[in-house]
């Protein structure tokens, strides 16, 4: 996000890090995206804004537990893309 133009201007703007958080969980870089949620909650003004966040950050930490380590066992000696997968 930071390549395109105009968005230093979001920076104190909760929804910037919710996003970023966002991309980070999709991405499974869950230390990441625990520290944008983080950010995004404390510049969050409402309640419902904060729940929200809050609820976000508490699902991104259970996530990072062994979820990492069964999908790695998952993946073991397979190469797979886009629908198709050959197993090693």
């Amino acid at each position: 996000m930071a390549a395109i133009p105009g968005t230093g201007k979001l920076r104190d703007y909760y929804l910037y890090y919710a996003v970023l958080g966002e991309l980070e969980s999709r991405l499974e870089h869950h230390d990441k995206a625990a520290g944008y949620f983080q950010k995004a909650l404390e510049w969050a003004e409402l309640k419902s804004e904060k729940a929200f966040l809050q609820r976000k950050l508490v699902k991104i930490k259970k996530s990072d537990g062994g979820s990492n380590q069964a999908r790695k066992k998952h993946l073991k000696g397979r190469i797979g893309c886009a629908g198709w997968q050959l197993s090693l």
